[in-house]
């Protein structure tokens, strides 16, 4: 069987059916037409409640059958045979293919008794489609030939018979399908929501990108000591926390939009013109189980790109799928905080180096806000920003396990509502980057002490305040 190559393609794209390409190649206008078609008569007249199969012969593509079976309560399912391995198929498709090539809707009789020699003129010779109605124990065989002229109807007939029927294109488009036009395309899961398929997806790895990167959704465990609410986890190329917006704005969004939209080739012989010879490597999988490698190729000329599962002989189109996620820089995702508190939970903040104590004592609600300042008077904008400044300790970087870690250099403690108290301890590593460790464990990141979000930005606006000056925002 000859292999499947749609070079119609923008014809999927407008929503046509492939068998439809061919039509122009035939459409030669046959002598003494009348001037326009009779209202009498029809090849036949067929309930379709009587049908339980019919066979498909397309022009292009393989041959199928589509079988009809109706349960007890007269509910009826269509089943295609024989399918492409690996594919299911749209029921909606079927049962509208099968009702549409035995209604024939809006058709009419052109002309009677044409000669087998005229027969060529309405394309029967080569028609591009070929279908067989088996209902009741009988068979009603039927032939589309070719564009009647004008793009607005084809030519119709019954096989062997010698009556050429006008179909309007909108009711022949129904049922002249190849069989990959009925495929199911499903590339991700059918997960009950957005929400659902955000809390499923544990896993992304992604290469062939400038950046390439691997991440995890952690434990519950895991989530639990982390240094603040992250979700997942950057283990390569680097281990670090992940901005759960702008993984979500950058990553999951566009990747759940992705999808197959059409079949381009099966068992293709030259992934290069797809550009999926070398192309980027997308490895997913769920905590259900399910796990996929989409290898992702060229721009189409019409929007989307040629995608193709690792291990699955099938080339598709997706028209729709942004891949903006291919090229993300991985460093703009790094969640870069240590902690993160709202303000109306703290009692008290102790920030305690050098032999050097300051303890900001908090008394803050929705509708009102005091502090003090080692037991003086502190203004409500520098008790905000000192808290403010300490949330924004940035993580710098992440450094191995078995690294030399250095003498207690300080520690800042806040100390809740609950009665609960969170530590981050810090530790020399080097001249200019400290080890930092939350309530004593030790996740290998560090902090500046120089830079807009280092250590010593924070602990000189201590001095501001001593001096009785207001902190910059």
């Amino acid at each position: 069987m000859k292999k499947i190559i749609i070079a119609a393609i923008a014809v999927l794209i407008l929503g046509g059916a492939t068998m439809f390409l061919m039509l122009s190649d035939n459409n030669a206008i046959p002598p003494d037409e009348p001037n326009g078609p009779t209202t009498a008569g029809r090849p036949i007249d067929i309930n379709f409640d009587d049908v339980t199969a019919i066979d498909f012969t397309p022009r292009m593509g393989m041959a199928y059958t589509i079988t009809i079976t109706r349960d007890a309560d007269g509910e009826e399912t269509a089943a295609l045979t024989p399918g492409r391995d690996g594919f299911d198929y749209q029921q909606v498709l079927l049962m509208r293919s099968a009702t549409a090539a035995v209604a024939l809707e809006h058709i009419s009789l052109l002309r009677r008794n044409v000669s087998p020699d005229e027969l060529t003129y309405f394309g029967f010779d080569e028609p591009l489609m070929q279908w067989t109605i088996h209902a009741n124990g009988d068979q009603y065989s039927f032939e589309m030939g070719a564009d009647a002229g004008g793009g607005d109807s084809v030519y119709v007939r019954a096989a062997d018979g010698t009556n050429v029927y006008l179909l309007p294109f909108m009711s022949g488009i129904l049922f002249a399908r190849a069989e990959h036009e009925l495929r199911l395309l499903r590339f991700l899961p059918d997960y009950a929501s957005r929400v659902d398929a955000l809390l499923s997806l544990n896993y992304f790895d992604i290469q062939g990108s400038r950046t390439p990167f691997s991440l995890r959704r952690m434990t519950d465990d895991e989530a639990e000591v982390a240094p603040l609410m992250a979700m997942y986890q950057f283990i390569t190329p680097t281990t670090m926390f992940i901005e759960s917006h702008y993984l979500n704005e950058l990553l999951f969004d566009p990747f759940l939009g992705i999808g197959f939209s059409a079949v381009v080739e099966d068992d293709p012989e030259d992934l290069a013109i797809y550009g999926l010879d070398d192309p980027y490597v997308v490895h997913v999988r769920d905590i259900h189980g399910w796990e996929a490698t989409l290898l992702v190729g060229n721009e189409h000329e019409h929007g989307g790109r040629y995608v193709k599962l690792e291990g699955f002989p099938t080339v598709f189109h997706d028209r729709a799928g942004d891949y903006s996620f291919l090229d993300i820089n991985y460093t703009i995702l790094i969640n870069r905080l240590f902690w993160l508190h709202e303000i109306t939970d703290i009692a008290r903040v102790e920030w305690q180096f050098s032999g050097d104590l300051y303890i900001v004592e908090y008394d803050v609600t929705d509708d009102d806000f005091h502090a003090t300042f080692n037991g003086g008077d502190i203004s409500s904008n520098n008790a905000r920003r000192l808290y403010q400044n300490t949330l924004l300790l940035h993580i710098h970087s992440r450094i191995d396990d078995d690294a030399m870690r250095g003498e207690h250099y300080g520690s800042i403690t806040l100390f809740f509502r609950d009665g609960n108290t969170e530590e981050l301890s810090f530790y020399v590593h080097t001249e200019r980057i400290l080890n930092a460790r939350l309530n004593g464990l030790d996740l290998g990141l560090t902090v500046s002490r120089s830079g807009r979000h280092g250590l010593d930005d924070l602990l000189n606006r201590f001095d501001i305040v001593q001096a009785g000056d207001e902190l910059p925002n």
